[in-house]
């Protein structure tokens, strides 16, 4: 008889445990503009509703809430994560993976205009590029 009152308390525990931990999901979602990633809690689910929502940026930064913007300082690829924690002992993160170039939204336009005539050999190309960068990248025609 002890046996049995033993095995129905650990299976009734690990049903009930089973069913808080199952309960929590993180979802995120972000945009971006440049360097500028604004980052948002995406429908994030927790057990009691009263979790809280801690963002770390991949370059050693971090943040909290459901919206958060940040400013990447330098190019590379970055790996951010928002980890949901719910007081009922369950958690969970989600990941993403954030690029930022080297031309964060501003200092360069580039354009180039081709005109050909089909009839003949009349080919004109103008480079009508412009930079406030120190590095320019040639204009290649194939």
């Amino acid at each position: 008889m002890k046996f049995l009152k033993s095995t129905f308390l650990t299976a009734l525990l690990a049903l009930i445990g089973g069913a808080v931990y199952a309960g929590c999901t993180a979802r995120a979602s972000y945009t971006q503009n440049g360097s500028t990633v604004t980052f948002y809690n995406d429908s994030s689910t927790s057990v009691s509703g009263n979790h809280t929502l801690t963002w770390n940026f991949g370059d050693r930064t971090t943040g909290s809430g459901d919206q958060v913007s940040h400013t990447y300082s330098s190019p590379g690829t970055y790996y951010a994560y928002l980890t949901l924690v719910d007081p009922s002992f369950c958690s969970d993160t989600t990941f993403m993976t954030i690029t930022i170039s080297n031309n964060n939204g501003g200092g360069c336009n580039a354009t180039a205009r081709a005109v050909y005539s089909q009839n003949g050999a009349y080919v004109e190309i103008t480079d009508d590029s412009s930079s406030t960068s120190t590095s320019m990248f040639p204009l290649i025609i194939t």
